[in-house]
């Protein structure tokens, strides 16, 4: 009982490898929308549009290039990162912390489009570079994070051989962790009859659809119809990712401020959330 007690008064590090897991969540969401925002600025660069559109009978590029830009490939693949830095949330943030270092990494994928946007546009507009050299430094950047991958980061807190002891013994002290070894069964027929499930499931698709509007149209659309030059485009293509980076900070830091003070429960706060966050997504997306 003593022993108990102790571990539970012990004070974390300020700064410890649930950190180090945290920048490189974040560094893997900032990655895969660089990688993906970058196609979206430069495909702006890549068009002449003094050029009339002439269409032929046969196509000579398939030729030169057999094998098509496989999206669908890359983004398949990519699914699977969004799901492992959940399993690594749960296992390196303690409750306590979850709230602040979650959004730290989820914020990766705002910050990735923002930087993305506005440096891919001086990029492209260095004449020694072009539209081509973005994608060189976006994918040889990705390598470097791969490598940094495979050294530093472990799947649980008790696999790494160089965790102090101390934050070790706060990581483990988690109730969530300790309240049961078994791991249930998946209510797959609960789930799949569950109205909330599906609302839940609709609104994230429309989250997601004008999300991919930014991704790929909006760079677009400034460049071929409103004719912003390639750097202002993409400095302009970066303010709706930063304003959603703001949004995540500042909602994730009141969340926090309300929970801790006891003012609501978590159920009331995650739905009120995910409401206003889907309600001003849809106001604002409206005015584009």
């Amino acid at each position: 009982m003593e022993s108990k007690e102790k571990i539970g008064i012990v004070k974390p590090p300020s700064l410890g490898y649930r950190h180090v897991v945290a920048l490189i969540g974040f560094a893997s969401c900032f990655l895969i929308n660089i990688q993906r925002m970058s196609l979206g600025v430069a495909i702006v660069a890549m068009v002449n549009q003094t050029v009339p559109d002439r269409l032929a009978d046969s196509n000579s590029t398939a030729m030169v290039c057999p094998y098509s830009n496989e999206t669908k490939s890359s983004s398949a693949k990519q699914g699977f990162l969004f799901v492992s830095l959940f399993v690594l949330m749960a296992n390196w943030f303690p409750r306590k912390e979850r709230g602040l270092l979650s959004t730290c990494v989820i914020s990766g994928y705002s910050i990735g489009s923002a930087v993305a946007s506005a440096v891919t546009g001086y990029i492209c507009d260095v004449p020694e570079l072009g539209w081509s050299g973005s994608f060189y430094i976006m994918g040889g950047v990705g390598i470097f994070h791969a490598a940094l991958v495979i050294v530093l980061l472990y799947e649980t807190p008790q696999d790494h051989p160089k965790i102090s002891s101390t934050e070790l013994l706060y990581l483990s002290d988690d109730e969530e962790k300790n309240a049961s070894n078994d791991t249930p069964k998946t209510p797959w027929r609960k789930i799949l009859t569950s109205i909330p499930f599906y609302a839940l499931l609709i609104g994230l698709l429309g989250q997601y659809w004008c999300f991919s509007y930014f991704w790929t149209v909006h760079s677009t659309f400034l460049g071929t119809i409103q004719h912003f030059p390639i750097t202002e485009n993409g400095v302009w293509s970066c303010l709706p990712f930063l304003m959603k980076a703001f949004g995540e900070y500042s909602s994730s830091s009141i969340s926090n401020w309300l929970l801790m003070k006891k003012y609501v429960n978590v159920d009331v706060l995650r739905r009120t959330c995910n409401s206003i966050g889907k309600l001003m997504l849809c106001k604002f997306r409206s005015y584009v």
